[in-house]
This record gives C-alpha cells, structure tokens and sequence, in this order.
C-alpha cells in the first residue's frame, strides 16, 4: 500500500495509522507519547489518510477503512514505535496483540 506523500511523510502516515489501529484516535495522548508523534504531525497524517481513503471517522470516532489492515496492524508482534522501518519491524509495546 502507498500512504499519501502529499505533505505528510511516510513515517508520519505509518505512526498515525498504527495509532487510530492500537488506540483508536490519531492524537491519542498515549499513541503520540508511544509513537514520539507530535499532535500537529498526527492530526495532518490524519487528514491526509482520510483524504486517501485509508482512514475515516464515523460518529466521531476513528477508524481504519479496511478492517483486515486494521486487524494486520493490531497483530504485527514487533511494531512500537514505528520509527523508520517499516510496519511490523521495530519492537512494540506492552505486547498487545
């Protein structure tokens, strides 16, 4: 999957994304800290997921669109923080599952 490029990085995108996954919300408090996401990084990571269709808020909540991504990002072992590399590489915290 290509993540939008468009002023938002790839690192931004992949954070934000396994934010609204784990924590359900892109600007988190515990997913920013977790993440080292700033609020203002996560919130247009955000915005531009929505806008590609890989995020999308329902009565207020956020969430991934396809919840087999979804389901994949919540299962990967080694993934907090994410950091440069890629999903499912770096070490994750609190082993949830």
């Amino acid at each position: 999957m290509t993540l939008p490029a468009r002023r938002c990085p790839q690192d931004a995108a992949r954070k934000t994304l396994g934010a609204v996954a784990d924590y359900g919300a892109p600007l988190d408090a515990r997913a920013l800290r977790t993440l080292s996401l700033a609020k203002t990084t996560a919130a247009e990571a955000a915005r531009a997921l929505q806008r590609a269709g890989v995020l999308e808020r329902v009565d207020g909540s956020w969430r991934v669109v396809d919840p087999l991504l979804a389901r994949w990002i919540r299962r990967q072992p080694t993934r907090a923080p994410l950091g440069d590399a890629p999903l499912g590489t770096s070490a994750r915290r609190g082993g949830q599952a």
